[in-house]
């Protein structure tokens, strides 16, 4: 089994500041929250991953008709899903993103992955559990799922994904379209024995 990050990794961009700006260009009052976005951007290092991710996706409580609103979002957006990954796609492949469920959720539908992200009330923001898909989080989410279902391989474009390379066979960082072994057998490789793969 493969499993993938999704934000920046599979997908060209970030989903949520995506789909606020698609939800910002047909609903110009939600122009209030902008100062809100800019902040959990600036101040991304200064604040916990929770109260960041609480920033990013708030402003949906104010967007009417939400489900109808994320499915032309993917409308319009699918496309930027990156072309390696249906390349080499499986069919046991698993997304695993912080970004909330009702957004990834249905992208993966869309490209026929399964996936497991951040339980998110759309109605509301809240998070359901109160524990974000995030970081050292994500192999909990993981196992919650598949427990001790090894994985092959993982791909992400961040380190905070480290405890999901180090569940993994091999760890492959994501920047752009190239990609990097880094990991293998729960070991960050020396620098020189790391290798661009595409």
């Amino acid at each position: 089994m493969n499993g993938y990050d999704f934000d920046e990794t599979i997908l060209k961009g970030n989903s949520v500041r995506r789909f606020f700006c698609y939800c910002w260009a047909r609903l110009p009052y939600l122009f209030i929250y902008l100062p809100v976005l800019l902040c959990a951007v600036i101040f991304k290092r200064c604040v916990s991953s929770d109260t960041y991710y609480n920033m990013l996706t708030y402003f949906v409580k104010l967007v009417p008709n939400k489900q109808k609103f994320v499915v032309r979002y993917w409308d319009k957006h699918i496309n930027k899903i990156k072309q390696w990954y249906f390349k080499q796609q499986k069919e046991d492949d698993i997304i695993i993103s912080a970004s909330p469920d009702y957004l990834v959720n249905e992208a993966c539908k869309r490209i026929n992955a399964r996936c497991i992200a951040t339980p998110v009330d759309i109605k509301t923001s809240k998070v359901l559990g109160g524990k974000h898909c995030y970081g050292k989080n994500k192999p909990d989410f993981y196992r919650e799922v598949f427990g001790n279902t090894p994985l092959e391989t993982f791909y992400s474009d961040s380190m905070s994904d480290e405890p999901m390379f180090k569940l993994a066979k091999r760890g492959y960082l994501v920047q752009g379209d190239k990609i990097t072994l880094i990991y293998e057998n729960g070991e960050m490789l020396p620098k020189e024995k790391q290798i661009q793969v595409q």
